[in-house]
């Protein structure tokens, strides 16, 4: 399994400078499910172009960046599952 992590990392890289370049957060959709993120981030608008209009912008970098968190929520929730299961099962084979 750990052999994948530096596949998963290049991924989340390109998916964070993809943002940035877009015009939303790095950090967000950096840690946004990687490959998800990034086939998610090709349908988002590109908000540097100079035809959306500076209060419409700002609109949708907060949607685009609220998909992130909702990526990095759904992503993360297996792992903090699993996390839960293991401390009870030590718990339980402790007693």
């Amino acid at each position: 399994m750990y052999h994948y992590y530096p596949l998963l990392i290049i991924f989340n890289v390109i998916a964070g400078f993809f943002a940035k370049r877009k015009g939303y957060r790095f950090w967000l959709w950096f840690f946004a499910m990687s490959l998800l993120g990034l086939v998610l981030l090709a349908f988002l608008p590109d908000l540097n172009l100079p035809e959306i209009p500076p209060e419409k912008k700002e609109k949708l970098r907060k949607d685009g960046n609220t998909d992130a968190i909702i990526l990095l929520v759904l992503g993360t929730l297996p792992l903090f599952c699993c996390f839960i299961d293991s401390v009870s099962n030590t718990i339980k084979r402790s007693h």
